[in-house]
């Protein structure tokens, strides 16, 4: 796909603001279809730790449940610090 083809694609989404269920929707939506997500912790220093994870479930909550080993370098990141972000790239 060239530049230009992708800044067209681009250009042409839709923007909405969803809410409450409409939103917990739409999130569930995307993580069930893309499930692969970035994991970014450590968000106060640098590097930042940035890891893939597979998305297992989103619940009626919203919430996006992964599974991962206890001792893994992003769950330490994150009992000391519960901020995270989450980036999902739709491979299409």
């Amino acid at each position: 796909m060239s530049t230009t083809s992708i800044l067209k694609k681009l250009l042409i989404m839709k923007t909405d603001n969803l809410f409450e269920k409409g939103a917990i929707e739409k999130i569930k939506s995307l993580a069930e279809k893309i499930k692969i997500a970035m994991i970014l912790t450590n968000l106060k220093e640098r590097p930042i730790s940035v890891n893939p994870m597979t998305t297992k479930k989103v619940d009626e909550t919203g919430a996006i449940w992964f599974l991962s080993q206890l001792k893994s370098e992003h769950n330490v990141n994150i009992q000391l610090d519960s901020k995270v972000q989450l980036i999902y790239s739709d491979p299409n």
